[in-house]
């Protein structure tokens, strides 16, 4: 079963809507920017929406599990965000403004932080070995989503995808070289160039 609270029904409700208000920033960019959206996916793209939907859709799947495989998007995309808005100060000139705009907003922080809670919440009563299994499923999420903008960072997107260099990158300078995890995210995604010795805006 997924879950029979009514107080988790109920979050879960609002979180649809928050993941609603993404395919629909998604879609408007598509439409300006002629996307195809039938245009076949990277290999990495593939495997990361196949491991959500394999999840979500297996009839003994539990909300626990589904959130498990969600959290590290949630989180990651709330990172990027922020950090994008705070590093460039007139990101809102950028073809990318609605996008920065999206991700670093309180709304998307409170779904990312409700997300982790409800995480928290399900490992807290969940036996060993379901424990175990969510632990898996949040490893496998972020090393999908590595590989997802690492080969986004290496690749030549079909012609209709193509996009001018300044619509394809947001370009933040920071004073030193990445240090953390998700800097190294960011660093190898080419949606944040870092350049040492630079002073930050």
């Amino acid at each position: 079963t997924k879950t029979t609270s009514l107080e988790d029904i109920a979050s879960l409700h609002a979180l649809i809507g928050a993941v609603l208000d993404e395919l629909r920033l998604h879609q408007e960019y598509m439409s300006r920017w002629g996307v195809d959206p039938v245009d076949t996916p990277l290999p990495a793209t593939e495997a990361y929406t196949s491991f959500l939907l394999s999840v979500a859709a297996s009839p003994d799947t539990s909300a626990a599990e589904i959130l498990a495989a969600m959290a590290p998007c949630m989180r990651l995309y709330a990172f990027l965000g922020q950090h994008l808005k705070a590093q460039v100060p007139d990101y809102m000139e950028s073809p990318y403004a609605d996008w920065v705009e999206t991700y670093s907003s309180a709304e998307f922080e409170d779904a990312a932080e409700e997300v982790e809670r409800l995480v928290d919440k399900f490992s807290d009563r969940a036996k060993e070995k379901d424990l175990e299994k969510l632990k898996e499923l949040y490893k496998a999420a972020m090393s999908l989503e590595f590989k997802f903008f690492d080969a986004a960072a290496g690749s030549t997107p079909p012609q209709s995808r193509r996009i001018d260099e300044a619509r394809q990158r947001l370009v933040v300078a920071v004073g030193a070289p990445a240090e953390g995890a998700l800097d190294r995210v960011l660093a190898a995604s080419g949606i944040c160039e870092h350049t040492a010795g630079h002073e930050g805006k």
